[in-house]
């Protein structure tokens, strides 16, 4: 449905190894989240606001790294709500 969503991604890096993921719509990067290798399960969010019209795709694309920590209770996740 056509309206004004929020969508936030959180990335929790793995093992002292890079990552970022980007939030897409139709196929363009908006913002990206970063975890750097510096210490151990490095976690990189962010959030951005859109415009959508009906049949718009929004998800998450691995842009670079080389791998994300998880567990049996999500630590990388990705969400989105229509404002209002």
């Amino acid at each position: 449905m056509d309206g004004t969503y929020v969508f936030y991604v959180t990335a929790v890096e793995y093992g002292k190894q890079y990552l970022q993921v980007d939030i897409v719509l139709n196929s363009v990067s908006k913002v990206r989240t970063m975890g750097f290798s510096d210490a151990s399960h490095q976690t990189g969010t962010n959030m951005v606001v859109l415009n959508l019209q009906k049949g718009d795709s929004v998800w998450v694309m691995y842009n670079t790294g080389t791998g994300y920590w998880t567990q049996t209770v999500p630590a990388t996740t990705f969400t989105g709500f229509l404002i209002g």
